[in-house]
């Protein structure tokens, strides 16, 4: 654990984060439950970081982030508590995509393939494609193969593609 100035430069922008991965390029990217997404350059080891502004729509939807997923096609999801579902491109830039999003999910993960983006919540996840909006809910349940009736606190896809959960007091 570093802060800024001690082995890269920036600004990094909160104190808890509640997500982290690496990109296909080897950037570090960091969601800030407090204060927004950081991104470290693998190259630079330079921060660069992303918040929410008030009425700029290219900017995060919001900036208590829940998560942080590689978009396999480059850049990022970042998730935020409740609605927001934010695409950062590989050039920074943001697409905000939560108004697809139920409000009430209560969103807690995100991980994505190339066509799809799974978001892990309060209970069960929701599938969304983001070519066509489409938002199906894979909701928790009772049966041998259901969803734990229990917090997704984190995913993973793994490289055959199967999407891998953990669930908070649920199990995998």
């Amino acid at each position: 654990v570093f802060a800024a100035g001690e082995h890269a430069s920036g600004e990094v922008p909160g104190t808890r984060s509640f997500g982290a991965m690496r990109d296909r390029e080897g950037n570090l990217w960091f969601a800030f439950v407090d204060d927004g997404l950081a991104r470290l350059s693998s190259q630079a080891h330079v921060f660069e970081v992303w918040r929410h502004r008030y009425n700029d729509d290219a900017s995060l939807a919001h900036s208590r982030l829940s998560g942080v997923a590689a978009d396999p096609n480059g850049g990022a999801w970042a998730i935020s508590d409740t609605d927001g579902l934010d695409r950062l491109a590989p050039d920074g830039s943001v697409t905000r995509h939560g108004s697809h999003i139920p409000n009430d999910a209560a969103l807690r993960s995100v991980a994505a393939t190339d066509s799809q983006v799974f978001i892990g919540r309060w209970r069960g996840i929701l599938r969304y494609s983001p070519a066509t909006g489409q938002v199906d809910d894979i909701g928790a349940g009772s049966g041998v193969d259901a969803l734990p009736e229990a917090p997704i606190s984190r995913m993973v896809v793994a490289p055959d593609g199967a999407l891998w959960a953990v669930a908070r007091s649920g199990g995998v």
